[in-house]
Order: structure tokens, then sequence, then C-alpha cells
């Protein structure tokens, strides 16, 4: 029993994100995106701004109120030069392993970057950065560049520790700071983060107070790399984002850039769906709600109902009444008008010739909910064969520890994959020698099992082996000081 409550504590992520998974199968049509839809009256008109998540092309726009149809204006947003959107890439450049490099998907994701510029629109804002342990500039967050910077060219995968979530933060700050109606971060990565600071739970809080869509595109290098790229889908999925899975080993570098590519077009094209619609006060009744419909190519209609200021509630009808709807000629605005004046509401026809309500869309249709019962069966063959013992298996010790040079000899365990040295009492080894800085180095545990030690521009700087280093890989018996502090480091 010990051993199976063990395998269900470590794989609870693991099922948490599959649950999100099967709703997010069976909630695919969900209709306005929440995040970007909402309705304000100003003195003279009343408008809706809204986006269709997932996204979907406007085939026929409506706009309805106490049963008659009411004049509008409807501006696609991708069209509205006056209302920019802001995309900020955030590229993985961490190290990978000794068995598996970062180079060729490195590669791979550069040229995703120069495919996505060419087809950014001149009125979006972009900006590009690669992250590892910190956040590096490439292009800076302004209108699309003419020219691919050198920068990016020359991008290699060697960067030490990867902090998603600390560096996704600042990329949400640097989002908000720009004048654009709609932002989206994209993240590409492998979903490892080596930071015991900041969470997933810290950035999601962040992107939704400042209204900032996270997509994500899954980068593995192995099977291993799996479980981990659950934090980015669960990131894309809590900020009603996209995500994508890059194909492991892809051996043709042409298909997997065409595949990435049709992602990154999806990324865009949810970045500029949608639009505006705009209503005169003066075409509106003072009280009744306001309802607007959407119907898109494929034949969904979605509905969002504007409440008015001190309005009655409309007296329920077991048949709505009938109005033409106005189509939605490409992406040029138009003025829309309905067949009926505003003021001379279009008699109601007799309930039998009434023509019928568009069927409201459901969630549990047939096709999702069998596509959901393989999701779930898959979920649970999954986790029963995790929940299989291992004889013999036992709880994971840490790997490495420090031995101070001291009479005492106290040995002190490496416990997470980043573990930060300093005087300050909010490291993970504090120190309270006035020699050592208040952040001091920080180890960091690779993907090959290695460990790193970096200086974090400590006063009095680092030495390993008598020597000052800014960085050094750590080898059994290194000999490690900070300032008046001396230990060894082994490695199990």
């Amino acid at each position: 029993m010990a051993l199976m409550y063990s395998f269900l504590r470590r794989d609870c992520s693991f099922l948490a994100v599959a649950l999100v998974a099967l709703f997010a199968s069976l909630s695919a049509r969900a209709g306005f995106d929440p995040s970007s839809t909402r309705s304000a009256e100003t003195e003279q008109t009343l408008k809706l701004e809204y986006r269709l998540q997932p996204d979907a092309q406007v085939q026929t726009v409506q706009v309805s109120q106490n049963g008659g149809n009411v004049e509008f204006r409807h501006i696609a947003f991708g069209r509205d030069v006056l209302k920019p959107s802001a995309l900020l890439i955030m590229l993985d450049a961490s190290a990978g392993s000794m068995r598996f490099p970062r180079d060729r998907t490195l590669a791979a994701n550069k040229a995703l970057i120069q495919a996505l510029l060419a087809e950014l629109p001149r009125q979006n804002l972009v900006g590009v950065y690669s992250f590892a342990n910190d956040l590096a500039e490439i292009i800076p967050l302004g209108p699309p560049p003419s020219d691919i910077p050198p920068r990016l060219t020359r991008l290699k995968a060697d960067g030490p520790g990867t902090r998603i979530y600390r560096q996704g933060i600042s990329a949400v700050g640097m989002l908000n700071a720009t004048p654009a109606v709609r932002k989206t971060l994209l993240i590409i990565s492998d979903g490892k983060d080596e930071d015991n600071g900041f969470t997933r739970d810290d950035l999601v809080k962040c992107a939704r107070a400042h209204g900032v869509t996270i997509c994500a595109m899954g980068c593995p290098e192995s099977g291993v790399d799996i479980p981990a790229l659950g934090n980015l889908e669960k990131l894309a999925a809590e900020t009603h984002g996209l995500y994508a899975q890059a194909k492991i080993g892809e051996g043709n570098p042409g298909e997997r850039l065409k595949t990435d590519t049709a992602f990154a077009r999806n990324v865009l094209a949810q970045l500029n769906s949608g639009g505006e619609i705009q209503v005169p006060l003066d075409h509106l009744d003072p009280a009744g709600d306001v309802s607007f419909s959407v119907t898109t190519k494929v034949g969904e209609t979605f509905t969002y109902v504007h409440k008015r200021a001190g309005a009655a509630a409309p007296a329920a009808s077991p048949t709505p009444p009938p109005f033409e709807s106005v189509p939605v000629v490409g992406s040029t605005p138009a003025l829309a008008v309905a067949a009926a004046s505003p003021v001379a509401r279009p008699p109601v026809r007799p309930a039998a010739a009434a023509r019928p309500a568009p069927p409201k869309p459901t969630i549990f249709t047939p096709a999702n909910l069998i596509s959901g019962g393989a999701v779930l069966l898959l979920i649970v063959a999954v986790v029963l064969l995790r929940l299989r013992p291992v004889p013999g298996q036992a709880v994971a010790a840490p790997q490495a520890f420090l031995v101070m040079q001291d009479a005492e000899s106290r040995r002190i365990p490496l416990e997470g994959s980043a573990i930060r040295i300093g005087r300050r009492p909010d490291n993970d080894i504090v120190f309270g020698n006035t020699s050592v800085s208040g952040y001091h180095a920080e180890i960091h545990l690779q993907r090959d099992g290695a460990y790193l030690i970096t200086d974090l521009g400590s006063g009095n700087g680092l030495k390993v082996n008598d020597q000052t280093v800014s960085q050094a890989a750590l080898q059994e018996g290194d000999l490690i000081e900070m300032g008046e502090v001396r230990f060894r480091f082994h490695h199990q």
C-alpha cells in the first residue's frame, strides 16, 4: 500500500493534466473567449469586443433587442490598425545532455521563428527573447523586423539551467507595458523548469491579471521529456491559449517546419481573430437586453447578451422572432443594417411560420462523448501501468552533497535541481558569515546528471580548487570557496 501511495503521489500531476486534456476535448467548441470578450457602453455607442475560442471564421453577425434587429457596425480585429496586437516569443536556449543535445531542436525552432516573422501583419508588435537562467533580448518588442537579426542565427543551446516561470513573468511584464489591445506569450521549450522559487500557478496568475494569453510548443528530445510537457499544456489551457507538441527526432527538417508553421499560423489567427461590433445608443430602446449572435462558416452560432443598466427582464417566448442575418464580407469594416428599420419593428409572424431557432451548441454530442471516453480509457491504462510495483524500488535520495571544511564537517545534501547559496534567509543554503554575499552562487543539476556552479555576482568571488571562476562543472572532491566559507563537493 505504501508503494502504491508513493506512485499515486508521483503521478497526481500527470493525472491532473490528463483530466484537463479530457475536459478540453469535450468543450473544444466553447464559443466566445472569456479572456478577450467584453461589452461596454460609452456616451454614444455600445461596443462588443469579441474573440471566438477556438478561432473560427465568421460568416454572419446579428444584433437584436426586444425582438427587432438593430443597426450596427462590425470591424474585424485583424484589420484595425488602431488596435495592434503583441506577440512575445520565449525560446528555450538551455543546454541539453551529452546524450540528447538540443542543437537540432534549437535549429528547427529558429527556422520556425523566421517563418513566423515573415507572415506577421505589419500592425502586429513582436519580440523574440531567448531564455535559460536569464532572459536575453534577440528582437525588441516592436514592429516586425525587415531582416532576420544575426543574434537569432548565432544563438546556441548552451544556457545553464531553465527558469520558465520566472522569465515568463518577466515577459508578461514587458507585454503589459505595450499599448497593444491583445497580448500573447508564446513559449517554445521542453517544459523542464529548474527554479524552486516560482511555480506554474505564479505565471498563470500574473498572465490572467494582465490579460495575457499563453501559447506553448513542447519540444521533447526523447520520451523521457514527455511528462514535463504537461506543464506547458496546462499553462496554455489555463490562459485560453493554444498548445502543440513537436515531433521527437523528426528526420525531415522540411516536414517538421511545415507542421510547426501550421501551429504558428494558428497562434497568429487566434491573436488577430474576432473583432468589434459597434451599436449607436440612439438606435437602442432604453430598456431591454441587447443580443449579439455570431455564426461561423461551419454553421455554429454563438450568442452574447449585454445587460443594459436598469433593463427589465424580457418576457419568455417559446419561439424567437425571426430576423435576417447580416453577412460579414471578408474583414473590411462595413455598416450593417438589418432588413427592417429599428424604429418600425417587423411584425411577429404566426408561430406556425416562425423560423426555428438555430440549435444551441452542446459539448455532449455523441462524437465528443466517444472521443472523451477514449481519452479517459487511455488515462486509466497509463495510470494502471505506472501503478505496477517495481521490486526493490526505493525513494530517491539526494545525489550529491557538500561537506564543510571545518571542525564539525557538516554534511549538506543538495536537494532539487537549482540550489541557491548565500547569506540572505531566502536562499536554499544559508551561511551567516559576512564574507558571503546575499546571493553568492547557485548550483544547477543538469539533465545529464552533472552539477554546475555559477557565481551570482558576489563581492568576494567564487573559487573552485583555488581558481577564481564565474562558472564551473563540479567533479568529485572539488574544493569550493565563497569568501571565508570552504566546503567540498561529493557526488554519490
